[in-house]
């Protein structure tokens, strides 16, 4: 077989595959969309673009913004269905973005914790 016959001739998306791989994230955070804003979930994260949860999903084609997280996230909806969307970003993030935010989620479940005693500490104390 030749080389020429062994390389692919669609381009990745066209083919069901990704130009970079995904990182699980699984974090809270808020969309901001023209019509407002919510809470949401980033389940997932590239170099192009994420995959989110949401109560109500923006339209394909709508420009969102994802925020509560480090760094702020813009891009616009290309596929939406049952509470998930995926959105693309503008130009590819930077590779070192997507570990830290990666290294930002292993750390969720802790901060959580430390969120939640220190509210339960301050309702004991009659602080608010």
């Amino acid at each position: 077989m030749t080389l020429a016959a062994r390389i692919p001739t669609q381009q990745p998306l066209e083919s069901g595959k990704r130009y970079f791989p995904r990182a699980r994230l699984n974090l809270p955070a808020r969309l901001v969309t023209f019509n407002g804003t919510t809470d949401c979930t980033l389940i997932d994260l590239s170099r192009s673009g994420a995959k989110l949860g949401a109560s109500e999903c923006p339209r394909v084609g709508s420009m969102v913004v994802v925020e509560g997280l480090p760094i702020e996230l813009f891009g616009t909806v290309r596929w939406a269905t049952r509470g998930l969307f995926g959105f693309e970003f503008e130009a590819p993030m930077p590779l070192d973005r997507v570990v830290a935010l990666r290294y930002y989620a292993d750390d969720e479940a802790e901060r959580q914790k430390q969120a939640q005693l220190t509210y339960a500490r301050n309702w004991v104390q009659g602080v608010f």
